[in-house]
């Protein structure tokens, strides 16, 4: 099973949608997950057909579009403001498992009902179950880089939700995270680490994420040498389209400009 769960943030983003669809040419996808795609509701039919699947569902607030393939049966289970959860049947294989995607409030109090969903739904789960997306909240103090402090309480409510359920990490961090309960094809997931890893560095290129990234398989490490392009190439551009990131790669390069271009003496005629 090979899967994306993306928080795109506007799926109108050419760059951001180019690289969504030469993903799923390469890699086949049977299913993807998009946060935030900030277009309005009536839009998902076009952008269903220009990625190439049969199915697609959005949840009532419109920040999570699912799209499906159509070797699976869909059956909605729950349809609210921070979670889509379905339950997807493979017509040729007969494999059956939940599938929930999230996009969490920012307000720790208004995550609280997320959290009760999760455990509402944990307590009745008897198959495999898939969950992924937009916490808004993180997992561990290390993974947090400027910004606002550190609120120890909400991340207590978050390791404790993701316990209670009796979810495991599948191994990628930051502003997306993704929890399996039960057992994962051991050959599905190289390939979808490694675009996570990249997707996670494209947001914050840190040290500890290029760590993270370099600990691919070696047979994956190509996407090594695709990663260090886009960056070269991201450098050259415009300032003013990227400085809402506000990263240190950034202000590196900026640094660098300006020494380049400074003049520290002038001769006349």
């Amino acid at each position: 099973m090979d899967a994306l769960i993306w928080n795109i943030r506007s799926v109108n983003t050419q760059q951001a949608f180019e690289m969504l669809i030469k993903s799923h040419r390469k890699n086949h996808y049977e299913f993807i997950g998009l946060m935030e795609p900030m277009q309005q509701a009536r839009t998902l039919e076009k952008y269903r057909n220009r990625i190439g699947f049969a199915q697609a569902i959005d949840n009532v607030s419109n920040k999570i579009w699912a799209f499906i393939d159509e070797v699976y049966e869909v059956t909605v289970m729950y349809n609210l403001v921070q979670q889509l959860t379905l339950r997807l049947y493979h017509t040729e294989t007969h494999v059956e498992f939940v599938l929930t995607l999230v996009h969490v409030k920012c307000d720790a109090i208004e995550r609280i009902e997320l959290w009760d969903s999760l455990y509402y739904m944990a307590s009745d789960m008897t198959i495999p179950w898939l969950v992924g997306g937009d916490f808004n909240v993180i997992w561990d103090e290390e993974e947090k880089f400027g910004g606002l402090p550190v609120h120890f309480n909400e991340i207590d409510d978050f390791r404790h939700c993701i316990n209670t359920c009796n979810l495991s990490d599948l191994g990628f961090k930051g502003s997306i995270f993704t929890w399996w309960n039960g057992r994962a094809e051991e050959d599905s997931s190289l390939e979808e680490v490694v675009i996570m890893h990249e997707v996670e560095f494209e947001a914050n290129p840190t040290k500890q994420n290029r760590q993270r990234l370099q600990k691919v398989p070696p047979e994956l490490i190509r996407y090594l040498a695709l990663e260090e392009k886009y960056w070269k190439q991201k450098s050259g551009m415009s300032w003013f389209k990227d400085s809402d990131r506000n990263t240190k790669f950034f202000h590196a390069q900026v640094r660098g400009r300006r020494k380049k271009l400074q003049l520290s003496r002038i001769q006349n005629s």
